[in-house]
């Protein structure tokens, strides 16, 4: 699994148990990264996938994911 996936991974499972997203030190701390902008290169990266949207800041959206009684995810939808 690259780091990219294990990013994506992390705000999917943070996402299931919060209701919403991780901030970039939360990734940052999660994934043992010593700089915030590690997160940010792999958030960019993984908008420019189309996997998420991301505006710099705390804002993260996971394109694919369903919030509610039913949250998932699923792969296709992207």
């Amino acid at each position: 699994m690259t780091s990219r996936e294990k990013v994506l991974n992390f705000i999917i499972e943070y996402m299931k148990e919060f209701q919403y997203p991780p901030s970039v030190r939360e990734i940052q701390s999660a994934m043992g990264w010593k700089s915030p902008r590690a997160v940010a290169w792999h958030l960019e990266k993984l908008e420019l996938e189309g996997k998420i949207n991301y505006n710099g800041k705390r804002k993260i959206a996971v394109k694919g994911y369903k919030f509610g009684k039913d949250s998932r995810y699923d792969q296709q939808e992207i």
